[in-house]
């Protein structure tokens, strides 16, 4: 048994909210576009971050 199996669906959810705002994370609609932030903090539009995300990964 674990401890989810404890816990209501309601209290589930509050540690889950919990959880995302104490580090700092939001849910994001799946229906918008992705975008993605470089480590410089510019915002890349989202036909590139689906043309990067295409190419095939590189081996390093």
């Amino acid at each position: 048994m674990l401890v989810w199996d404890l816990l209501s669906a309601e209290l589930i959810g509050k540690l889950f909210a919990f959880q995302m705002d104490h580090h700092g994370l939001k849910l994001v609609d799946p229906h918008e576009p992705v975008r993605a932030v470089t480590v410089a903090g510019e915002v890349e539009p989202p036909d590139e971050v689906e043309r990067l995300m295409k190419q095939p990964r590189s081996r390093d």
